[in-house]
């Protein structure tokens, strides 16, 4: 089950229990031995849950590579909060009561056991801040359990970071990648055939879709490269129409544009220190992402502009198109593996764009939606940060 674009409905308890109440539990399951047997026996993480959804009992550290000590810091709290989510603090009562909370899975997994005393199941994608980034994809079962006459829910948790990378690596790479090799095939075999005056244009689409099947490889070995801190860069000079251009012409013949504009802006500023191959790959996620948004007939516009009077930001790349985005994803679509696609496996473009443009651009990547259209933006610096290599993440 994929718990995603599913919002709940009606107000969510943010009380807590006093803290006798809360030591009592905690004393209740430690106390128990078929507790302490399903906590050392579950594999992946397990957490034991009060009618609060505070945390009484758990053990986390297969899943998280943390000691066992640090569960006791975690007694008391709700699992965003024990994981270090962006959304735990962001109102009063914690961990539930964001307005992202509504669209979490984890949430509506113990939501739907707490109510309907049964079983339930989802995965969940939590976007985790606990001194450096680290996106968690959990598959997560809750089952309740009535120990001295009290109410708990066990949430049995597993990680599912591997099965959402194989999905997206076979729909890159098995669908994606096959359909362009596909018509690498068509135009091979046109060459054979086609006279003199046309080789040249089925010479330029064979080269182009070889251009295509490059990048989308070398994109794929860079997200994986900068997830585990050994993606190299290297800082050039470049003029940002070069970079403007090349992205036009690497659209131009692309399925994405068949009934549909691309309207690139020329700059008017000339040079810029960055990485003109991670540049390059933010932008192609974010014209990609606006295309596909994009309904036959609309466009979509690409520009870059100078930035002056700001200590931070030298420049700002924008894209543009016509269709707003609806509130419970936007506050998701940062998340890894977080997709609005019918199709699962999908859900990489927005989380890499972050990933690249932030964490190894020194930049800032955002948007802006309403009922003008949506405009993703990637602010970038004067030059690249010289902290922004391999070894220092």
């Amino acid at each position: 089950m994929d718990d995603d674009l599913i919002a709940i409905a009606g107000p969510i308890p943010l009380t807590r229990a006093e803290p006798p109440e809360l030591e009592d539990e905690v004393r209740a399951l430690v106390g128990s031995p078929v507790v302490r047997a399903l906590l050392e026996a579950v594999e992946g993480g397990v957490l034991v849950l009060n009618a609060h959804r505070q945390i009484v009992a758990a053990n986390m550290s297969a899943l998280l590579g943390a000691p066992d000590a640090s569960v006791e810091k975690a007694l008391g709290l709700r699992l965003g909060e024990a994981l270090g989510c962006v959304h735990a603090h962001e109102v009063p009562g914690g961990c539930g009561g964001s307005d992202a909370c509504r669209s979490c899975g984890a949430l509506n997994v113990v939501l739907r056991c707490e109510t309907t005393n049964r079983v339930a199941e989802g995965d969940c994608a939590i976007s985790a801040e606990n001194g450096h980034p680290r996106p968690y994809e959990l598959h997560l079962r809750a089952t309740p359990l009535s120990v001295d006459g009290r109410s708990f829910t066990v949430v049995a948790m597993r990680d599912a970071s591997d099965e959402k990378r194989r999905a997206i690596l076979e729909q890159v790479f098995f669908h994606d990648l096959l359909n362009s090799l596909t018509a690498v095939s068509t135009w091979s075999q046109l060459l054979r055939k086609v006279p003199e005056s046309r080789l040249r244009e089925a010479g330029g689409r064979v080269a182009d879709l070889v251009a295509r099947l490059e990048g989308e490889i070398h994109s794929q070995r860079a997200l994986l490269q900068a997830e585990k801190g050994t993606l190299e860069l290297t800082a050039t000079a470049e003029n940002p129409n070069g970079i403007l251009g090349e992205l036009a012409a690497s659209f131009a013949s692309h399925p994405l544009t068949r009934g549909r504009s691309l309207d690139v802006e020329p700059a008017a500023f000339t040079e810029l220190q960055t990485d003109r191959f991670l540049l390059l790959r933010v932008l192609t996620n974010m014209v990609t992402n606006a295309l596909e948004a994009t309904p036959e007939g609309g466009r979509v516009r690409l520009w870059a502009e100078r930035m002056d009077g700001g200590p931070r930001w030298a420049c700002a790349f924008h894209v543009h198109n016509a269709t707003a985005i609806p509130r419970a994803v936007a506050l998701r679509l940062f998340q890894r593996s977080f997709s609005t696609k019918a199709r699962r496996g999908r859900g990489i473009g927005t989380y890499s764009m972050k990933l690249l443009g932030e964490r190894y651009l020194g930049g800032e990547v955002g948007f802006t939606t309403g009922e003008g259209g949506t405009t993703f933006t990637l602010r970038l610096p004067a030059s690249l940060p010289s902290d922004r290599t391999a070894s220092s993440h």
